[in-house]
């Protein structure tokens, strides 16, 4: 649980969204980047992914919005992956992985809670598609 002086406090982050796509390599290809407002909760953590897979996730975020599974995601803001531009998140704070999704809906099915799990990213940026 974060800090209560962080409680209800949404930050930037910069998330290239997975497509079904993948290069010749086989790396999955991702969307152009966007920036969603974020509350992050650095907390280790082991689960289960979608295939039973035991995977330890560093960290869950809260978001507005839908993220697909395999999304690569990084705190900070756009502008400031903009001008960095070589690929690197520099002081961007590390690439994660989204490797499980949750949406849990309230009483009524009106609002909505959705819950990412992320565990870092090991690899370099995969190819973008410009959407």
């Amino acid at each position: 649980m974060p800090p209560i002086e962080e409680w209800g406090h949404w930050v930037p982050a910069v998330l290239w969204e997975a497509t079904n796509r993948f290069d010749m390599e086989g790396n999955r290809i991702v969307c152009s980047p966007l920036e969603i407002d974020t509350q992050w909760d650095w907390d280790y953590q082991t689960i289960r992914d979608d295939n039973g897979n035991t995977v330890t996730v560093e960290a869950t975020i809260s978001v507005k919005e839908d993220i697909k599974q395999h999304s690569i995601i990084a705190m900070g803001e756009l502008d400031r992956w903009n001008e960095l531009g070589t690929g690197s998140a520099g002081d961007m704070g590390p690439f994660m992985e989204v490797v499980r999704f949750t949406k849990t809906s309230d009483i009524n099915n009106r609002n909505f809670e959705r819950i990412a799990y992320l565990a870092r990213y090991k690899n370099v940026l995969p190819p973008v598609v410009e959407t």
